[in-house]
């Protein structure tokens, strides 16, 4: 909405001119943060669009998601304008309350994608998380448990199946 307003700056005065009613026109400074706004917000719809949308329906783009976010919060903090860099700051404050642990599912996500890998989850957490080697730690310790209950799941059916041949020959 606001990307559409700012699109429409110049004829804001126009039309406050004509209608007697509309008495909320915005300042040049108000304008210069709805722009500031604008551009930091860009990063937060392209990561909804990837989370929530359909169009992408695997869980490995999450982490790099979150990933750029955190750049982005980080990056805010050194915004000239003091309205975009206050704002940033209780974002980030939010942001980093939420992801002080990291989310398993996420990371194992990446981390199956051929692309990523282990690289991803190392690269990120350092930025992403306050206790980064703690966290690579418990995405390792369950990527191991996933592995060591695959194999004795596979090895169960495998004896399984040998007693079933031999029944049958």
């Amino acid at each position: 909405m606001l990307s559409s307003a700012l699109k429409f700056k110049d004829a804001f005065p126009g039309y406050a001119e004509y209608e007697p009613h509309f008495n909320h026109l915005l300042s040049k400074e108000d304008w210069a943060n709805v722009e500031s706004l604008c551009d930091l917000l860009k990063v937060f719809k392209v990561c909804t669009d990837i989370i929530s949308g359909s169009d992408y329906p695997t869980a490995n783009l999450y982490l790099i998601e979150v990933f750029r976010v955190k750049q982005t919060l980080d990056n805010g903090a050194l915004f000239e304008n003091d309205f975009i860099r206050d704002m940033v700051k209780k974002m980030k404050e939010k942001f980093d309350k939420y992801w002080v642990e990291c989310h398993l599912v996420m990371a194992i996500a990446s981390i199956l994608d051929p692309q990523f890998k282990m690289k991803l989850v190392e690269f990120s957490f350092p930025t992403t998380y306050q206790n980064p080697d703690e966290n690579i730690t418990k995405v390792k310790n369950a990527l191991y448990e996933m592995y060591t209950e695959y194999v004795e799941i596979h090895d169960t059916l495998v004896r399984e199946a040998a007693t079933h041949g031999s029944e049958c020959g």
